[in-house]
């Protein structure tokens, strides 16, 4: 199974739940999602939060994440590139502060 269809999967999971059992049955749930941010997903789910919060939430995390592979992948490239390291992380920082 993909990461993709095993997040599908808890998703269906999780919705089988809630409309079984109401939101707050999710709490019991939370340590089996697949991975950090599916937990922090389904344990806003499990307090109520609005979709509007839950939203706002939940991009604001993965905006931080892919900040942090951007970083990540240009500092390897710049690795690569053989580019000189206080310019290097003059671009590292840019990339953070526009977080």
């Amino acid at each position: 199974m993909t990461e993709e269809q095993a997040i599908i999967e808890a998703i269906l999971q999780w919705h089988a739940v809630a409309r079984r059992e109401g939101l707050l049955a999710l709490a019991e749930h939370i340590d089996s999602a697949p991975d950090p941010f599916a937990r922090q997903a389904i344990g806003l789910l499990a307090e109520g939060a609005s979709p509007q919060v839950l939203r706002a939430s939940l991009e604001v995390e993965a905006l931080r994440e892919a900040v942090l592979k951007a970083m990540v992948i240009e500092g390897a490239a710049g690795i690569a590139n053989g580019e000189n390291q206080s310019r290097l992380e003059a671009r590292l920082q840019r990339l953070a502060l526009g977080f």
